[in-house]
């Protein structure tokens, strides 16, 4: 019985091992070498994490899974997708086929199971690479690894294979980096910024300094500050320049939507790609309503508030943004009214253009144009007295010559009653001064004695304005009564002023239908304002016409406003329109007013300031006769020089100490 027992026992074992009898290893795997590697944030270029090398021996094999583990620091957020890929040749992506890819979303260290279909033939060999994408937003530093020596990579097959595992830890360790922002503000000094402003003043800049990758910029958050309200600007807007900040050179990239109060955050789309190595300024502009408030104010403070830059990538970001901004202060164009005197007088029937009032407006901080002009005529006027109502500006004196017609408009109704130009155009630069001249033209069939007059203080004019600026109004009661009267004095046909070549100014005027008529008083102003008779003509009172003239003798250097009064018998009078002469005194010039000299030589000598000059008296051989000083006022003056003892002859006056030719004079 034994012998049988150890017989069966013999016969089982050979039994069992004749299945593995010529049974080799057919599969040797071997971990190929990858450098560690940095890696960027969005890099799509597929960086290996990992490759096996697998050589198949005497049987075909068809590869159906690989399971790998993916260890390092890496969060669940970090990578974007893996892929499984087989290089028949090389250990490379380039000439690789993707096999498949993985599920994404897990944190390290995690186990994958990827599905594949590879064959590989008896004798034959290929690659087997892990690859890794990274996310826009994959945290630098983060690393990702596969170790073949720890965690080697394992083989699934349609047919069970014999396994050889050279694998190892050949796989470097792939690190996730970002660009990097460096952001500085830029200084932007503390300003003004006018209403109604479109200049795109710049309220903040940051400077963005890139290195180690390049970045994009889609959008920009920042927070506006200060007082002012949801009306005063009128735009946003978000510059780049990549050299200065400064928005001469720059690109505007997006505006934002306006409409709201300090402090405000805002967030602008915009694309910006920057290198590395490269830099650029963000510059953040407002520009303001016309109505926007005076002394509210725009700020941006690094500091608490800085400037937040979204990518597509994040880069690691250094801030150094401080408050560097100043404050940007609304301004407005000051504006002062006052009212110029005008003497109460008489305005004939059927004449145009008669002065009833001037509003003086001085103009500070910033420039100021005037739309539009109110006033109210009062007096007694009759809604048949008056034609049209004119409105003047003149921007250097209250006079109608050399003013600008604004606006005319019908004035046909009855006193009182308010008037509007519509829109007009005048503009007074700052610092500059500007006149409102308001004249009234009168119906030939005018009532006489009916009045016309602007009173400053009970209806001052009111002006309208491009922007909103702050108005002082000094208007006052200086606008004398207006009386319509039938008595024609005269008809004055011209007056004019012409500056001679002796620096006098002579005065002509032509009349016609004199009666009753008196005399002319002969005005002069240095300011077109206050007025001083310097002459008074009689009248011829004749009905042909009348040719008058008057000679100036001692101008003032400059602008010399002139105007006739013309009175009649009775005592009425009325006005002329007023002439302006200038007389240019660019350097001292000598006349000798009367040549040939009995005894006392009557000399003119022009001024361009206050002096002391020296005249010398010459022989006609040029020999010093006589020297003599005078002290003279800048402009005209008129000196006297005692020739009385000089014989009969031919003399010469020059200048012991100013630049002027000589005079020949002769004494009788």
């Amino acid at each position: 019985m034994r012998p049988f027992i150890r017989l069966f026992c013999s016969s089982f074992l050979l039994l069992l091992l004749l299945p593995l009898k010529g049974i080799t290893q057919n599969v040797t795997l071997t971990t190929s070498a990858t450098a560690a590697a940095n890696v960027a944030q969005g890099a799509n270029n597929n960086p290996i994490a990992y490759a096996v090398k697998m050589d198949i021996g005497a049987s075909a094999v068809t590869v159906n899974s690989m399971q790998f583990t993916l260890s390092g620091t890496h969060d669940n957020n970090d990578i974007n997708s893996i892929g499984i890929w087989f290089n028949a040749t090389n250990p490379t992506i380039a000439g690789a086929i993707l096999l498949n890819t993985a599920t994404v979303g897990f944190a390290a260290p995690h186990t994958y199971l990827v599905s594949c279909n590879v064959p590989i033939a008896a004798g034959g060999s290929g690659y087997f690479m892990v690859s890794t994408n990274i996310t826009a937003t994959g945290t630098a530093g983060n690393t990702i690894k596969v170790d073949g020596a720890a965690s080697p990579a394992i083989f699934g097959f349609t047919v069970g294979q014999v396994i050889t595992n050279n694998q190892s830890d050949l796989a470097g360790l792939l690190t996730i980096i970002a660009g990097v922002a460096t952001l500085t503000t830029s200084p932007v000094a503390a300003a003004n910024i006018a209403q109604g402003t479109n200049s795109n003043p710049v309220v903040y800049a940051v400077k963005m300094d890139v290195t180690v990758f390049p970045v994009s910029i889609n959008s920009i958050q920042f927070t506006l500050s200060g007082t002012h309200d949801n009306n005063d600007l009128s735009s946003i807007g978000i510059w780049f320049n990549g050299t200065t900040p400064s928005v001469s050179g720059g690109v505007l990239l997006n505006t934002a939507t306006v409409g709201f109060a300090a402090p405000h955050t805002y967030i602008v789309s915009c694309t910006v790609p920057l290198a590395a190595g490269a830099s650029g300024y963000f510059l953040i502009t407002t520009n303001l309503s016309a109505t926007a408030t005076l002394g509210n104010t725009v700020k941006l403070n690094g500091a608490t508030n800085p400037v937040v830059f979204g990518f597509t990538a994040g880069p690691s970001l250094n801030n150094n943004q401080t408050d560097v901004a100043g404050i940007q202060t609304i301004l407005g164009a000051g504006a002062t009214l006052t009212s110029i005197p005008l003497a109460a007088g008489n305005i004939l029937q059927g004449t145009n253009f008669n002065p009833v009032y001037t509003a003086k407006m001085d103009i500070t901080n910033l420039p100021l144009s005037v739309n539009n002009i109110q006033f109210t005529l009062s007096g007694s006027h009759d809604a048949n007295d008056l034609t049209v109502a004119t409105v003047w500006f003149n921007a250097s004196a209250p006079i109608l010559a050399g003013a600008t017609n604004l606006a005319s408009v019908p004035a046909t109704f009855a006193a009182t009653h308010t008037y509007s130009t519509g829109p007009v155009v005048a503009n007074i630069a700052t610092g500059g001064t500007g006149y409102f001249i308001i004249t009234v033209s009168t119906d030939i069939a005018a009532t006489g004695g009916n009045t016309v007059k602007i009173d400053g203080a009970v209806n001052p004019l009111i002006f309208s304005f491009a922007t909103a600026p702050p108005v002082t109004n000094n208007q006052a009661d200086l606008g004398g009564i207006q009386t319509i009267t039938s008595t024609l004095p005269l008809k004055l046909i011209s007056f004019t002023g012409d500056a001679t070549n002796k620096q006098e100014v002579k005065l002509q005027w032509t009349t016609a239908g004199e009666f009753n008529t008196r005399d002319f008083d002969v005005q002069r102003s240095d300011d077109g304002l206050r007025f001083s008779t310097i002459g008074v003509i009689a009248a011829a009172n004749s009905s042909t016409d009348q040719h008058y003239n008057y000679l100036h003798k001692l101008p003032l250097a400059g602008n010399n406003y002139y105007r006739l009064k013309m009175t009649d018998k009775d005592g009425q009078y009325t006005y002329s329109a007023v002439a302006k002469v200038n007389i240019a005194i660019n350097a001292t010039k000598l006349i000798v007013f009367q040549n040939p000299v009995t005894n006392i030589a009557d000399l003119r000598v022009q001024a361009s300031k206050n002096e002391t000059i020296i005249l010398h008296l010459y022989s006609a051989d040029g020999k010093m006769i006589s020297s003599k000083s005078f002290n003279v006022t800048k402009g005209n003056n008129q000196l006297s020089w005692n020739l009385q003892q000089l014989a009969a002859g031919s003399y010469f006056i020059s200048s012991g100490n100013k630049f002027f030719e000589s005079m020949k004079i002769i004494k009788h």
